[in-house]
């Protein structure tokens, strides 16, 4: 006699176990597909580049310039997007220039007023939401909304404290998310949800495995009851569950903290920007793989950087900090001072040349990193859009902003430049939010158009 299986009895046999399994994983998605969450990471460099930092290509190719060389091995996952301008800012009449363009970057809105400030300057507020916390908004829930992370002192000041936004500004202030500069108390948020060291996660995994090894016992003494249909039915199931088991194997082993060293100075004089962005990415990385959040926003740095020195990339360094660069090229000065200075001598296009290349690789690195974690067939990175934006083209210019995007495989081909001069940056913006569900026409302030034309691939 075969035994024809509904759903009732095949639970009821199972003693209830089988309505755990949906349950187990965030990672799962109907009981025979797995499917992994879709991620964003935008990090924010400022001051602009020089001329020959713009790789060249078409939308078939793409050729990168020197200081692109931390990211030759990932060419063929990059867009580059040239020509796009902030032109919310542009359009303010509290354009400061590129310095206090934040409040526009993710957003695309025009701003609203803010106080006073110094030699009576008004302080442009964030006033709409930003993509990161769109994106946010249309992902499944997580633990954690958004992390928003820095490697650079944040001022107080409304125009250069954040990137984030959740919406319009209210009384005189913008319902921001500054970001948070220490890693260590980063870490220690992380390790809240019970990742590290301590067992929790592993016991977690380990209790979700013995419920799946209760099911398939289960099910595997049913197949000596049914017939051949009902038994290719179960063992449909069986399969999915040994998949299920292997993912949690995998991510169990990917979902740990970074050591993270001690001792480690987080002011601008002590000059560890460097191993700062790398703590910060490696955190990122960590919230992503575990199922903590699904976007991130990193500040590499502020939005002028008087106070930023580079001492770690060379000798050449003096660590001179505001615009006291000396024009013979005899010192080298603080970002700031290099973004105004560096072609007034070799040594001081060097050292700017040497910056630049320096944030590319802190782009690499991320890109690297979520390359190592495995998530079923293939990695995290597969599942995440990295977008790099500088706040500025130059030293203080609008216009054609450096931006790149690296990911987002499943909506962009890789290995291409293209040219949108004088195109608003909305575009990016909405296909950004796009490329995360969004369905929306623009992003932003509506007039400044739709999604970036043929960057979709």
């Amino acid at each position: 006699m075969s035994h024809r299986i509904t759903r009732r009895n095949l639970i009821a046999a199972a003693g209830g176990a089988l309505m755990l399994v949906p349950f187990l994983s965030s990672r799962k998605g109907r009981a025979d597909t797995p499917t992994y969450p879709k991620r964003l990471l935008i990090l924010q460099s400022t001051n602009g580049v020089m001329p020959k930092w713009w790789p060249t290509g078409s939308a078939t190719s793409l050729t990168l310039s020197d200081q692109f060389a931390p990211l030759t091995p990932h060419k063929n996952d990059l867009v580059v997007l040239k020509g796009l301008s902030i032109q919310a800012e542009k359009d303010s009449p509290r354009n400061g220039a590129g310095h206090t363009s934040l409040p526009y970057l993710l957003t695309g809105s025009m701003d609203a007023p803010g106080p006073v400030i110094n030699d009576g300057f008004t302080q442009p507020l964030g006033n709409s939401i930003s993509v990161d916390q769109f994106v946010a908004g249309k992902l499944s829930p997580t633990p954690i909304r958004s992390l928003q992370l820095s490697a650079y002192f944040v001022h107080g000041d409304y125009y250069s404290r954040a990137l984030s936004f959740n919406g319009p500004a209210v009384n005189g202030v913008p319902n921001d998310n500054p970001p948070e500069i220490d890693p260590y108390k980063v870490f220690s948020r992380l390790a809240g949800f019970g990742i590290g060291n301590d067992g929790k996660l592993a016991a977690a995994r380990a209790r979700k495995k013995s419920v799946l090894d209760g099911v398939s016992g289960d099910l595997d003494a049913m197949l000596k009851k049914v017939g051949a249909d009902d038994k290719a039915k179960i063992q449909v199931h069986l399969d999915s569950v040994a998949n299920l088991e292997k993912e949690l194997s995998i991510a169990a082993a990917a979902c740990s903290l970074p050591a993270q060293t001690s001792g480690i100075g987080i002011q601008p004089s002590d000059h560890n920007f460097d191993k700062i962005l790398k703590m910060q990415i490696d955190l990122a990385a960590t919230a992503f793989a575990c199922g903590l959040t699904n976007v991130a926003t990193l500040m590499m740095m502020g939005p002028a950087n008087d106070l930023v020195c580079f001492p770690f990339l060379g000798p050449e360094f003096k660590g001179t900090v505001g615009l006291a660069a000396d024009p013979s090229g005899a010192e080298g000065g603080s970002h700031h001072s290099l973004a105004h200075f560096w072609g007034n001598s070799p040594s001081l296009t060097a050292q700017k040349a040497k910056v630049d290349t320096f944030f590319n690789a802190m782009v690499a690195y991320a890109i690297e990193k979520l390359k190592s974690i495995p998530e079923g067939a293939g990695t995290v990175f597969d599942n995440t859009m990295i977008v790099f934006m500088n706040n500025m083209s130059d030293g203080h210019g609008l216009d054609d902003i450096p931006t790149y995007v690296a990911g987002g495989s499943w909506y962009l081909k890789g290995g291409r430049m293209l040219d949108f001069k004088g195109v608003p940056h909305n575009g990016l913006l909405t296909g950004i939010a796009n490329a995360f569900g969004g369905d929306v026409t623009t992003f932003g302030d509506a007039k400044y158009g739709g999604e970036l034309s043929n960057w979709r691939a």
